[in-house]
């Protein structure tokens, strides 16, 4: 799902354990994607709103503990596994910036729309802004002068970020073709000085033939 152009929707959450099972209904959320410490595992955080929760499926025991049907899929990267490093590339730059962490957010702002007729006074959530948001800390002797000039500049730029973990299929990737760096802040990591980037990603919809999304999901 697209959760920044379908900004008016009703979806259902089906959410699974081997312990319970609960429906939520009417959702729409946000999230973020981050891994906040080199050769760690990155996760993704999910935070949902809902009109209404189907109580008949609070019971425990349900699905069935031995035939679970919440499953990693086959087709993501291997669950769980140590990301060996996250590799940022700027447009057509060869060297690619290696980041000691990273967080993007999707930064959706969810508000319900009331109604006194509805189910729990709320008709449905909509998305009223979607400030996305990229950081990432790199070491400053090797990236300060690339980071800079691109600040300096302010300059849109065409980023690509590979969480790479070995093997086909097993490295995430994000690609942003308007990055704009809008902060920078020299800090220090185990005694090594960094530069703390802080970004926006604008919109992309200034071609109508032939849109590119603002920001774009994949597997490598």
């Amino acid at each position: 799902m697209d959760l920044a152009t379908a900004a008016v929707c009703l979806t259902l959450f089906d959410f699974e354990t081997p312990d319970y099972r609960r429906k939520f209904f009417g959702c729409l959320g946000n999230f973020s994607i981050k891994n906040l410490s080199a050769r760690n595992r990155a996760s993704i955080a999910w935070e949902w709103k809902a009109i209404d929760v189907d109580i008949s499926a609070l019971a425990l025991g349900l699905p069935n503990p031995a035939t679970p049907t919440n499953l990693y899929p086959a087709n993501m990267p291997a669950q769980g596994a140590i990301i060996r490093n996250t590799r940022i590339s700027f447009g057509s730059t060869p060297d690619q910036i290696i980041a000691s962490e990273f967080e993007f957010d999707y930064g959706n702002d969810v508000q319900p729309v009331l109604d006194t007729a509805a189910v729990n006074g709320i008709r449905r959530w909509q998305i009223v802004e979607s400030a996305r948001r990229f950081s990432f800390k790199a070491d400053y002797a090797n990236y300060g002068n690339t980071l800079l000039a691109a600040h300096r500049n302010k300059t849109l730029q065409d980023v690509l970020v590979e969480m790479t973990n070995g093997g086909a299929g097993n490295s995430f990737a994000l690609a942003m073709p308007k990055l704009e760096i809008r902060e920078l802040a020299r800090v220090t990591v185990n005694g090594l000085d960094y530069l703390d980037v802080k970004c926006a990603i604008s919109r992309n919809d200034d071609v109508p033939a032939t849109p590119v999304p603002d920001v774009t999901f994949g597997i490598l």
